[in-house]
């Protein structure tokens, strides 16, 4: 049997029913509003070093 493996990334997610779906969904990465605005270099660093 031939099976395929993807990565599925949402974008654009904005509210917790969407992150939620999706997890439930099986969605691999998720990015969006949700889970953070854009952040400068400093904060993004703080961010991944605490979360």
């Amino acid at each position: 049997m031939l099976s395929f493996y993807y990565d599925v990334v949402a974008e654009w997610v904005e509210t917790k029913e969407q992150f939620e779906l999706l997890r439930e969904l099986g969605c691999d990465k998720i990015q969006g509003y949700y889970i953070s605005k854009v952040l400068p270099i400093d904060k993004l660093e703080k961010f991944i070093k605490y979360n």
